[in-house]
């Protein structure tokens, strides 16, 4: 779940895409690191499950400019993790790692608080305007895996709260990355 700060809560399950979005979003895509980690919000194709099953079934290819990520499934009374599924993300990122300013722990289990710089707010705050709220998502993609993709309740700024990560150690790995990162 995406909470933005400023506003009321802002469920993020990502599955959605934003024809739009692809005109305002940079050709952003962090390369894959060799020991180091990535971070990107990313659009979720809003026919994610029937172009999934075409492409199975033989009868579609991939769109252009979208890329099959996998998507972890969780146990959802234990919470943990129990198998992966193909999802259709964008390859361009909303946002990256490059527009974290500072993350931490929230409160909750699974629980992030995020803060951007002013250009990755603005450009989390058109992509997600020009979303059907209520149904598009936005995947978080961490160290090449969709840990999440929530669905998409509220226009998000600069300040966002991410809502649904395993437990605190991952909360923990993440901040630690993030920041980490961002001293560089």
């Amino acid at each position: 779940m995406l909470r933005n700060l400023s506003g009321p809560f802002v469920k993020a399950l990502l599955l959605g895409f934003f024809c739009c979005l692809g005109a305002s979003a940079k050709d952003e895509t962090e390369p894959e690191p060799k020991g180091g980690f990535t971070f990107a919000l990313r659009e979720v194709h809003p026919n994610n499950t029937q172009i999934l099953a075409q492409i199975k079934s033989g009868e579609a290819k991939l769109p252009p400019g979208y890329k099959i990520y996998q998507i972890r499934i969780s146990d959802p009374e234990t919470g943990k993790i129990t198998d992966q599924e193909p999802i259709v993300l964008a390859s361009k990122a909303i946002v990256t790692g490059t527009h974290i300013e500072k993350t931490s722990p929230g409160h909750g289990l699974g629980t992030l608080n995020v803060r951007l710089n002013k250009e990755g707010g603005k450009r989390l705050g058109i992509a997600t305007k020009r979303m059907a709220l209520g149904r598009d998502r936005i995947a978080i993609v961490f160290e090449g895996q969709c840990v999440i993709a929530p669905t998409v309740n509220g226009v998000l700024g600069e300040q966002f709260v991410v809502e649904g990560l395993q437990d605190k150690q991952e909360v923990s790995r993440v901040v630690k990355a993030l920041n980490e990162k961002r001293k560089k």
